[in-house]
């Protein structure tokens, strides 16, 4: 009798424990999902990328002078199989030009290779334009040779350098437009340009004028590693424009 007592206490504060135990150990938390590293993006969807083969020709730049494209003229006709019925594909026969963008972090390792002309094969994908059916070739990697330049993220800089106050006037001799097709600034024709957000166009069509003369106030972009300007554009953003006597704030 007294050994069956004491079997039936010790169970008892067996599950006893077991249940303090249980009740006092919190669930384990599932792991945090990955975080991406800086200058690169998360993960995203896998994509198929298409590669095409051409002469390079003409470079390109942004809004602050900085290469950041250029034109593939095909030498050889590629196939798209990527699209999937979302970007409209152009004719990629022998002898078309593509207009092919790259990170503009990018450019002092491409244009070596670029301002050769010789011919390269690159991979990408398409990307759209804020312009409705406009869209851009994103290149991912060139091949030139025997080597092998894929898009890396920017480098990071402890101290980012400044950007530099600029002030320029002239006559407007011709608009600029992005690759959407819209207004974005003005040239004087003396190598000077100067660029705003398209809005600003569409608020200020009657006053900026072909043969209109304007003080523009502004910033220009300071280069970041790895980037490249055009030496023959002074490019800056606008944050006042003065016409006719009246300043307009356009940051």
């Amino acid at each position: 009798m007294k050994t069956q007592i004491v079997l039936w206490l010790t169970g008892m504060v067996s599950v006893l424990s077991t249940q303090t135990l249980s009740a006092q150990m919190p669930p384990v938390a599932p792991p945090p999902p990955p975080v991406a590293a800086p200058g690169r993006p998360g993960p995203g969807p896998i994509q198929a990328l298409i590669t095409l083969t051409g002469k390079p020709g003409a470079l390109s730049t942004n809004d602050d002078g900085i290469y950041d494209g250029f034109q593939l003229i095909l030498t050889q006709p590629a196939i798209d199989s990527s699209t999937n019925g979302f970007y409209p594909s152009p004719s990629l026969q022998q002898g078309n030009a593509i207009t092919v963008q790259f990170a503009p972090h990018m450019g002092s390792s491409l244009l070596p290779y670029l301002q050769k002309g010789e011919p390269i094969t690159i991979s990408g994908c398409w990307e759209p334009l804020p312009m409705v059916g406009s869209y851009v070739f994103h290149l991912v990697l060139l091949h030139a040779g025997n080597q092998f330049i894929g898009e890396m993220p920017p480098t990071p800089t402890l101290t980012p350098p400044a950007d530099q106050p600029l002030s320029h006037s002239g006559i407007i001799r011709a608009f600029t437009y992005d690759r959407g097709g819209q207004i974005n600034g003005f040239s004087f024709g003396d190598g000077w340009v100067v660029h705003f957000r398209p809005e600003v166009y569409g608020q200020l069509s009657q006053v900026l004028l072909i043969g209109k003369k304007v003080q523009a106030y502004g910033w220009k972009k300071a280069l970041q590693p790895g980037e490249v300007a055009d030496s023959q554009i002074q490019a800056f953003r606008a944050a006042t424009l003065t016409v006719d006597g009246i300043t307009y704030q356009v940051q």
